[in-house]
């Protein structure tokens, strides 16, 4: 199996694991399938013929109890329905005989003696019901005690005899399908075990199959991922992994020859030669490496000879630099005396509007203070005003008030009237209501006369309201639009504030720029005087880089100086 593929190993895994299934399923469908026979013919004869016999046996005795009825019952229409339900129901015990003759499977004897018994009984059981009809119930019940009876009892004898002969068959039945049962789970187990067995077996083997030359072909390329070309692999074999050994093996045999070829070149390099290049053919891939190396090769040969002649330049520049770095610092110089005498201008703009606006900021505090306090009368003579008008309106209620109580003075005046008249009326036993009456009368009319005063009293309260009330709406309007005033006032105080803090601002912006150009103007002069002395040394520094470049092995160019006659020609 070591030269299998992969793909057939576990196909052939599968293989014998789908047959072993396929046993598996095709033993316990035929066991259950003899099982589901057991139970179809346990339902279909055994079952049925004990729900048949024992229905006839139900029958007998609703037969008897219904001939039973029609002999007693003198009510000839109980007498009818009584002999068609005993009609009913033993001809439900002739189909339960006749349809046991399907059903049952013991002796036909039994069937032979349990029709013969019913033949027996059924002229009799006619006679009885044809002397119930006719109103002959002793006669009747004589035949059914002497014939009838007997010969049902050996109808039912023999019902019993098949029902228990049912019976055991039934059992029969069912201990053959446990049995059954039995065997099939031992089978099916048996077989279970097996397939499970068989597949830990072929699992193992082609896991360990896989697992192995993965592992070693897994540690060979952590170590080549480590830098160790050195690695050997052992495994060998005609399978997919096989051939994935060889193409490690091969490719580490490569590597090692690309690699002992670039140790070469930058062991060549350490020296300073650039003349030396790759020797060994590349493939795939490693060609673009190999061009890359060419062109780095070419290019450092390039840039160093291009290096040598730009130190050349650089030493003849450097002296210019040097001159006008002196000049530059000279006019810096200059400009950095012009720009201090205007920062102190400025600054002493900046002290001016500085103050200014620390002068606008107090009035607008000012102003905001006299504003809140303007707002808080406002609030108050709003207030005041819906005092007086809550007043104004108790005062109308009041001369409600007033009013009932003038008309009940006048329906108490009304009344007094009235208890004067009825008190006349009844001459000297009316005396001392009259006086109460007289009495209640001038209380009315004192009520009355109050009323009137307090009447008049609220009316001058309600006027006074009224006026006072037209002169807080007077105030609040005057107060409202001097908050308004002051709302202007107090915003225009706001940008004044404003103005001043941004010029502040600005001019402070002014200053900084200033200052900062002031040390822009001597960091020039500085940086100029610095460019002066670094232009010297940049030149004895051109100097030294013509000499290390000096100790490089260089291409040397064409006859013509048209490029590098010793590169490779697929560099370019």
């Amino acid at each position: 199996m070591k030269n299998m593929k992969i793909q057939a190993r576990l196909l052939l895994s599968y293989g014998i694991i789908i047959a072993l299934l396929l046993v598996i399923s095709i033993s316990s469908i035929v066991m259950l399938s003899q099982v589901g026979k057991s139970l179809s013919d346990f339902h279909s004869t055994q079952f049925q013929t004990v729900h048949y016999s024992w229905t006839a046996r139900r029958s007998t005795y609703a037969v008897r109890a219904a001939v039973l009825q029609a002999i007693v019952d003198p009510d000839r229409q109980t007498t009818t329905e009584a002999i068609n339900t005993a009609r009913t129901e033993y001809q439900t015990i002739k189909d339960c005989v006749s349809t046991l003759r399907t059903t049952y499977k013991g002796h036909q004897n039994d069937l032979d003696t349990l029709e013969q018994y019913l033949t027996t009984a059924t002229p009799v059981f006619e006679n009885i019901l044809s002397l119930a009809q006719n109103n002959q119930s002793q006669k009747a019940y004589e035949v059914m005690k002497s014939e009838y009876m007997p010969a049902m009892n050996q109808v039912r004898t023999a019902l019993s005899k098949i029902s228990t002969t049912a019976d055991e068959n039934a059992l029969a039945r069912v201990d053959q399908g446990t049995a059954l049962t039995r065997v099939s789970t031992l089978i099916t187990s048996v077989l279970s075990v097996v397939s499970i067995a068989v597949s830990i077996f072929l699992a193992t083997k082609i896991s360990r199959g896989i697992r192995l030359p993965i592992m070693e072909i897994r540690e060979a390329s952590m170590n080549i991922a480590k830098g160790q070309l050195a690695t050997d692999i052992q495994y060998q074999s005609r399978d997919e992994l096989g051939e994935l050994a060889d193409s490690m093996r091969e490719s580490m045999e490569i590597q090692s020859t690309y690699m002992g070829d670039l140790s070469v070149i930058m062991a060549a390099l350490g020296r300073g030669d650039l003349t030396v290049y790759p020797k060994v053919e590349y493939v795939g891939d490693f060609v673009a490496l190999k061009n890359s190396i060419n062109t780095l090769m070419g290019a450092l040969n390039n840039t160093l000879t291009q290096i040598n002649q730009a130190a050349d330049q650089v030493s003849s520049g450097s002296d210019q630099v040097s001159a006008g770095a002196q000049a530059l610092s000279q006019g810096a110089t200059e400009q950095a005396s012009s720009v201090e005498e205007l920062a102190a201008t400025i600054n002493e703009i900046s002290r001016h509007i500085q103050s200014m606006a620390e002068d606008a900021q107090v009035a607008k505090n000012e102003n905001v203070n006299s504003h809140n306090e303007i707002q808080v009368c406002s609030q108050q003579m709003e207030d005041l005003v819906k005092a007086m008008d809550n007043i104004s309106q108790k005062s109308n209620e009041i001369n409600k008030i007033i009013k009932n109580i003038e008309d009940i003075a006048f329906q108490t005046n009304i009344l007094a009237l009235n208890a004067a008249v009825e008190a006349a009326r009844a001459g000297a036993a009316g005396k001392g209501f009259a006086v109460v009456a007289d009495e209640v009368r001038n209380l009315a009319g004192k009520s009355a006369e109050a009323a009137k005063n307090t009447t008049a009293l609220i009316e001058e309260t309600v006027s006074a309201v009224a006026e006072g009330s037209r002169l807080s709406t007077e105030t609040e309007a005057s107060l409202a639009k001097v908050v308004e005033n002051s709302q202007k006032v107090l915003d225009a105080v706001i940008n004044i504030s404003q103005a001043s803090e941004e010029q502040a601002r600005a001019v402070s912006q002014v200053t900084v720029g200033i200052d900062q150009i002031s040390s822009v103007v001597q960091t020039n002069s500085a940086t100029a005087e610095e460019s002066a002395a670094a232009s010297e040394e940049l030149s004895s520094q051109a100097q030294v880089l013509k000499r290390l470049v000096g100790q490089f092995k260089l291409a040397e160019e064409d006859s013509n100086g048209a490029g590098l006659a010793a590169l490779p020609a697929d560099i370019y």
